[in-house]
């Protein structure tokens, strides 16, 4: 028998929610692909225990920068996307920094260096025209696959349906696809990163209503 799917409701994030954010999407992207490789000169324990911490400097960017939206159960915070509407990025100097600042330390010198050779790869293929751009979206592990993910991304949807622009997206995870493509998303590209152990990305675009 499958779990009951919560009641989900989706708000903007606040400045005050940043670090709860930020600490439910390190849980949800500690062992993705992607971090894998960016963290790769870590342990799997240590990688656990920064990932908070960086990804608090995504959220707090996004609420300062760009357009951050939480899914809540009840009053749990179990669903984050961090996204930029038209004219919000690329990311000025000031956004760019508060994105990496989570990444500030000795200690992650060499993840700031392979985060940046990804940076420089998704760039080259971004999406030229307006478009709203879902730079992250996660969800709290034991909460995956009961409609959260759904939820905000139907949010997004919407805003970009009543602006009339395309979405733009990547991913690090080959699962995630069929359910992007559920919600209007076709791949653009698919590549392999050899500079990065083989990571392997999709970008993912959204048309334009009509």
């Amino acid at each position: 028998m499958s779990p009951l799917r919560p009641e989900i409701s989706v708000r903007p994030l606040a400045l005050s929610d940043t670090d709860g954010a930020g600490d439910m999407l390190g849980r949800a992207f500690a062992d993705n692909p992607g971090m894998v490789a960016v963290l790769a000169h870590l342990s799997r324990d240590d990688r656990h225990s920064v990932m908070p911490r960086i990804k608090r400097g995504f959220a707090r960017a996004a609420v300062r920068f760009g357009e951050a939206h939480g899914a809540w159960d009840q009053d749990r915070l179990v669903g984050a996307s961090l996204t930029y509407a038209p004219g919000q990025y690329p990311l000025s100097l000031r956004g760019f920094a508060a994105v990496a600042s989570g990444c500030v330390s000795p200690r992650l010198l060499p993840a700031a260096l392979r985060f940046l050779h990804i940076n420089a790869w998704m760039e080259k293929r971004h999406e030229k025209a307006p478009h709203f751009y879902l730079m992250v979206l996660g969800v709290e592990p034991a909460m995956q696959g009961r409609g959260v993910g759904g939820a905000l991304l139907r949010e997004l949807s919407a805003r970009a349906d009543a602006a009339k622009v395309p979405c733009w997206l990547e991913t690090d995870k080959e699962e995630n696809v069929p359910i992007y493509q559920r919600h209007g998303y076709r791949v653009v590209d698919d590549a392999v990163l050899p500079r990065l152990g083989g990571l392997r990305m999709w970008t993912m675009r959204r048309p334009a209503p009509g």
